[in-house]
């Protein structure tokens, strides 16, 4: 199974190319997907912000309140990264898994996030950065597929 990871910033089309990569029958895993669903409460990610921050970052309903936590890591350039060292290996955890789940598929799978960031490129075996200079879809897709 080939392993191609798409990298980005915001408006690139990282989700344009993930749309069409999926129409060609590539499985897709968005670690954006993943970090969501493991900061839900209970779950891992969540479980180690409670732990790091306290309880003032859970919002009345439950959840993790995303703007408190972000006024503080954007705020701090090392609590950033204390964070994020927290995060990423919880989140790449999840990815491989999600692409282990998928390996008896002969289609390519897609890790699509922050990925260089998240030190996420070991799986992959080809990687493609989309800027808003290029064509995302025609970066992404030709040559790979």
């Amino acid at each position: 199974m080939k392993i191609i990871g798409l990298t980005g910033g915001i408006a690139c089309g990282k989700s344009t190319v993930s749309k069409a990569l999926r129409a060609l029958g590539a499985y897709i895993v968005d670690a954006d997907a993943a970090a969501h669903a493991l900061s839900q409460p209970k779950q891992p990610l969540f479980n180690a912000y409670v732990e790091r921050f306290g309880a003032d970052i859970v919002s009345p309903g439950g959840t993790l309140d995303r703007a408190a936590i972000a006024w503080l890591i954007f705020a701090d350039p090392a609590l950033r990264a204390e964070v994020d060292a927290i995060a990423h290996p919880l989140i790449r955890a999840e990815a491989e898994r999600r692409l282990g789940a998928q390996e008896q598929r002969p289609q390519c799978s897609m890790c699509r996030s922050s990925l260089r960031r998240g030190g996420m490129r070991s799986p992959m075996r080809r990687g493609s950065s989309c800027s808003r200079r290029r064509s995302s879809l025609r970066v992404c897709v030709r040559g790979i597929l």
